[in-house]
C-alpha cells in the first residue's frame, strides 16, 4: 500500500518529474540480469527461482520509478537527518530492550515486539546474544555517522549530540557481540580514507583526522567510552574477554564448539564444491541450494555467506557483473560530486555506510531481502539526484526522461 501511495504521489503530486537516464538504465540492467538468473534457476529446478524474482527484478524497477523523489534540493539533507534519527531510535530501543530483559527497566517503559517478529535477548558466559532485526541497520548507520562527524568537524559543526550518539553506537556495537558489526566498525576508518580519496576527492586525510581527534577530544572521549563500558558491563554482567574470544572464534571454522562458525564453514565448503562441479561461468541460477542447507523458514537458498552464494548461483559472470555494476555507481557518484561539491558532506558518509553494510553482508543474507537491497542501489540513486540538483533545476541532461502533468492538459 505504501508503495502504491508513493507511486501515485510521484505522478499526481509533482507537476514535473525527471528520471535520470543512467539511473533508470542501471536499475533496469540489474533487473534484467536478475530475471536471467532466475530463469536459469527455474531451468535447473531451483526451488526459489520464482520467489526471488520480486527482490532481484521487481524491486529494482520500483527503485528506478521512485528515484525522482531524491531530486528535491533538500532531499539528501533530509535523508542524512533521517539516518541520524534512525540511529538514535534504534540505540534507545535496543538499550531499553536489553535493560528490560536484564530487569533494570520496567515493562511499561519497554515496547515488546517479541510475539510479532521473534526478537529476543539472552545473557550467558559473560556476553549478550541479541536477536533484533534493527541491529543489522547499525552496519550502515554507525560507519555513516563516523564519516559524517569527521566531515562536520572540519567545519566545526559537530555537536555534543553527534559525538554522544557515536559513542553510544560504539558501546552498543561492543555489547551486541555481533561479529559482522564489530568488523565493519573496525574497518570504517580505512573505508573513510578510500572514500575520501576516491569519491569525495579529499586529500588532506591526516589533517582532517588530527583536527577531528585533538588531544582534548581524544582524552575526554576515551574516558567517556571507558566509563560507559564499565558501567554497562557491570549492569549486564558482561565480560570483555568473553566478547573478544567470541568475536575471534567466529572466524575459526574448525572450532567444533562454535556452532555459528562451524555452520558457515560447512556452507562455504558445500557451495564452493558444487559451484566447481557445476556451471562455473553462470552458476546454478537464483533460488538454487547446495547439499548443505541453511534452515531459514522454508528458504533453503537463503545462505549466510552472501558473496559465496552469489558465486554459486550466478557464477563468475554474475560476480563480475555485480562488481562492475556497483563500481559504476561509485564512479557516477564521484563525477556527480565534482559537479556539486557541497553535497560531499552528505554523500561521502552514505557511501561509507553502504560499504559498511556490504562488509556485514558477507556473513548474513541481507541483500536477499528488499528491506536492505536498496542500500546497494544507493550510489546510483544518489548520483542521479546530485546531477539533477547540480543543474539547479534549469535544465536536465539530454538522456533524462521527463514527465510533466501539464502535457496531459489540452
Amino acid at each position: 500500500m505504501i508503495i502504491v501511495v508513493l507511486c501515485l504521489g510521484i505522478l499526481l503530486i509533482f507537476s514535473k518529474v525527471v528520471w535520470s537516464g543512467e539511473t533508470v538504465f542501471a536499475c533496469f540492467l540489474f533487473a534484467l540480469i536478475g530475471l536471467f538468473n532466475s530463469m536459469h534457476g527455474a531451468i535447473n529446478d531451483a526451488p526459489g527461482a520464482y520467489r526471488v524474482l520480486t527482490v532481484m527484478s521487481v524491486w529494482p524497477l520500483l527503485y528506478a520509478f521512485l528515484s525522482p523523489m531524491l531530486n528535491n534540493k533538500n532531499s539528501i539533507v533530509n535523508l542524512s537527518t533521517t539516518f541520524q534519527l534512525s540511529l538514535l531510535i534504534i540505540i534507545a530501543y535496543t538499550f531499553m530492550f536489553i535493560g528490560n530483559a536484564a530487569g533494570h527497566i520496567p515493562d511499561w517503559l519497554n515496547i515488546d515486539f517479541e510475539e510479532n517478529i521473534g526478537q529476543g535477548v539472552a545473557f550467558y558466559d559473560g556476553r549478550v546474544r541479541l536477536s533484533l532485526f534493527s541491529v543489522a541497520s547499525l552496519l550502515f548507520l554507525i560507519p555513516f555517522l563516523m564519516h559524517h562527524i569527521l566531515l562536520l568537524e572540519r567545519q566545526r559543526k559537530a555537536s555534543v549530540f553527534h559525538w554522544t550518539l557515536l559513542f553510544t553506537g560504539f558501546l552498543l556495537a561492543v555489547m551486541t557481540g555481533r561479529k559482522g558489526l564489530q568488523l565493519a566498525v573496525i574497518a570504517t576508518p580505512l573505508v573513510i580514507y578510500f572514500v575520501n580519496l576516491l569519491i569525495v576527492r579529499e586529500r588532506a586525510h591526516l589533517q582532517l583526522i588530527r583536527h577531528s581527534f585533538s588531544r582534548r577530544r581524544l582524552i575526554i572521549g576515551s574516558i567517556a567510552v571507558f566509563i560507559s563500558l564499565l558501567f554497562a558491563f557491570d549492569m549486564f554482567d558482561i565480560r570483555i574477554d568473553e566478547l573478544i574470544n567470541y568475536m575471534l572464534g567466529g572466524f575459526d571454522f574448525d572450532d567444533a564448539s562454535n556452532g555459528d562458525a562451524l555452520a558457515r564453514g560447512d556452507q562455504y565448503l558445500s557451495l564452493m564444491q558444487e559451484w566447481k562441479r557445476g556451471n562455473v561461468w553462470f552458476g546454478h541460477g537464483n533460488g538454487s541450494h547446495a547439499a548443505v542447507l541453511r534452515d531459514d523458514q522454508g528458504m533453503p537458498w537463503s545462505y549466510e555467506l552472501t558473496y559465496i552464494y552469489l558465486l554459486f548461483s550466478t557464477g563468475l559472470f554474475g560476480v563480475l557483473f555485480y562488481l562492475l555494476w556497483f563500481v559504476w555507481g561509485l564512479w557516477r557518484v564521484r563525477n556527480a560530486i565534482a559537479a556539486c561539491p557541497a553535497m560531499a558532506i552528505y554523500i561521502g558518509p552514505m557511501i561509507t555506510g553502504t560499504i559498511g553494510m556490504m562488509v556485514g553482508a558477507a556473513s548474513n543474507p541481507y541483500f536477499g531481502k528488499f528491506d536492505y537491497l536498496w542500500i546497494v542501489f544507493l550510489p546510483h540513486l544518489l548520483a542521479g539526484a546530485i546531477r539533477y540538483q547540480a543543474s539547479d533545476n534549469r535544465h536536465s541532461n539530454r538522456n533524462d526522461f521527463k514527465y510533466e502533468l501539464n502535457s496531459f492538459k489540452s
